[in-house]
């Protein structure tokens, strides 16, 4: 509702949303006004990637920093790059304002709004696109802050999911079968691997430990395979990633499962319910991280006023 609020009164041709805690790049907008430039006409929003920079807080922080990296690094340039469908992030969007307003801005009973209206965008034949200075996020590090996040993100994704998949091919904003298919691949696939996690775990770990018959080969190469998969993408992302987060990611994997069986309950009992994020208990965030950033001294020439929707 605020986001909207302040889009009715913006009146630059571009609009940006940040959340309050984050430290953008200096040079980000810079980057954003030149993709644009390159980019045609349906280039509608451009999205910077998000960055976690207390990874050393918790062992939570550290595989929320392989998660943000995997994803802004790795999936969303290439979901970009081939043109699919994009799922926002909540901040560091830079939106052509004309093209935001005729696709109606934010929904305000949405809990993800902003992955949501990534999806809307694609369903009015809008592009995205990735740019590569990053904006830098303080993750929850203590384990009831990070399943109250990832409790509304799951529901508003599962919203957002229902959505895009209601009558798909019908009206006048329509996804064509290829932009369907790739919501379907990602955002639902998502939810279902997030569901399945933790019992497919508990189901191995129980096969192993008393040896099943039911519990065969192909079924631990392909889970091995999967786990390989993401090694690689987090080897993509990170060049170097911490060892022990790699090493424990399976881990994590069971805390989706939960977080998603309280989505489903919540989209039930309370779908609007937003479940707010505290920050602020970093011990480890840096503090000069974004203002010793090299800020570059020409003037931006020919930019239109950017206004900040909060």
């Amino acid at each position: 509702k605020a986001l909207n609020y302040g889009l009715e009164h913006a009146q630059g041709e571009f609009v940006v949303v940040f959340d309050a805690e984050d430290r953008p790049s200096p040079g980000q907008p810079r980057e954003a006004m030149a993709a644009f430039a390159r980019g045609g006409r349906d280039l509608a929003v451009v999205q910077a990637p998000l960055l976690i920079d207390n990874a050393r807080d918790s062992w939570l922080s550290r595989q929320f920093e392989l998660e943000y990296a995997i994803h802004f690094l790795v999936w969303l340039p290439f979901l970009a790059k081939i043109k699919a469908p994009i799922a926002l992030g909540g901040t560091s969007n830079y939106f052509r304002r004309r093209q935001l307003e005729d696709a109606g801005g934010w929904d305000a009973w949405n809990v993800t709004e902003d992955a949501d209206l990534g999806l809307r965008l694609a369903r009015f034949g809008r592009e995205a696109a990735m740019i590569t200075l990053p904006t830098w996020e303080e993750a929850p590090s203590r384990p009831g802050e990070w399943m109250k996040q990832r409790t509304r993100w799951m529901k508003g994704h599962l919203q957002t999911w229902l959505v895009a998949s209601r009558a798909p091919f019908s009206g006048k904003q329509r996804f064509n079968p290829g932009e369907f298919l790739s919501i379907q691949m990602t955002l639902g696939g998502s939810l279902l691997a997030s569901l399945l996690h933790g019992p497919l775990l508990v189901w191995l770990i129980y096969g192993l430990a008393t040896q099943q018959a039911a519990l065969q080969g192909w079924h631990l190469g392909l889970f091995a395979a999967g786990y390989v998969g993401v090694l690689l993408a987090a080897l993509a992302a990170l060049g170097k990633p911490r060892l022990t987060a790699l090493l424990l990611l399976p881990l994590y994997w069971p805390l989706l499962s939960i977080a998603m069986l309280r989505a489903l309950w919540e989209m039930k009992t309370r779908p609007q319910f937003w479940a707010k994020t505290q920050h602020g208990f970093s011990r480890t965030r840096p503090v000069q991280q974004v203002i010793n950033t090299p800020v570059h001294e020409t003037p931006l020439d020919n930019v239109i006023q950017l206004d900040f929707g909060f």
